[in-house]
């Protein structure tokens, strides 16, 4: 009986241990999608490579496949309804990433979207990618919730500020000329209420201003979860 008891706790230890082991990034390809990826890049690329690229969290699969003179990578994950990256190479030849979309679940967890973006940043830096860019959507009040033009310009995400937002601009704010302006002068709140859909770009530099803007980013979301 003793040892009947025994055997119970140590099936029921193991399916517990096994429940916290994470689950792999799943990477399929359609045929020669990889060799494509390799010829963009101008190296050999793994899985890991394209999950990173993609910003592929714990658990998710990954379908890569080429699409005229692009590659496209499909993000499948229990926690976004849809996360597309697209890989191209510009008129230079220089490879870059667009992210194409991205929607989550009213359910997903706080934090998701940055945790992807990290994980794009890294591999992005590690293949020598120079930038990312984005079609940010929505505006405030959005009817479908879409907050990309907000979003993104947290991640520190950067685009021009017109003539019609210049003259909507506070005189706090004077003398910005673009997004990544708003943020230093301390004008995320305004540009929340005020902003509106645009091609953003990302620049992947150490010392860009984009990337700077980033890891204060990530700083402050750090702080905040310690104070929980």
């Amino acid at each position: 009986m003793v040892a009947s008891r025994a055997s119970e706790i140590e099936k029921h230890r193991k399916v517990a241990t096994l429940s916290h082991v994470p689950k792999p990034i799943i990477v399929t390809y359609s045929q020669g999608a990889k060799e494509f990826a390799a010829q963009l890049l101008g190296r050999i690329v793994s899985d890991t490579d394209l999950a990173g690229l993609a910003g592929a969290l714990t658990g998710a699969e990954v379908i890569v496949s080429r699409d005229g003179q692009s590659l496209l990578l499909e993000v499948h994950h229990p926690e976004v309804e849809i996360q597309l990256r697209r890989l191209a190479r510009d008129s230079a030849g220089a490879p870059f990433l667009r992210n194409q979309a991205i929607r989550k679940y009213p359910t997903t967890p706080s934090g998701f979207g940055l945790k992807t973006f990290a994980v794009q940043i890294k591999s992005a830096k590690q293949l020598n990618v120079e930038r990312i860019v984005a079609f940010a959507a929505g505006y405030p009040n959005h009817p479908d919730g879409l907050n990309g033009y907000y979003t993104w310009m947290r991640f520190g995400f950067n685009a021009a500020l017109d003539d019609a937002d210049i003259e909507l601009l506070p005189a706090e704010l004077a003398g910005a000329k673009d997004l990544n302006d708003v943020i230093r002068l301390g004008g995320k709140d305004w540009w929340k209420a005020n902003g509106y859909e645009r091609e953003m770009v990302f620049d992947l530099s150490d010392d860009s201003a984009m990337m700077q803007i980033f890891r204060a980013y990530q700083a402050e979301k750090k702080r905040q979860k310690r104070k929980k």
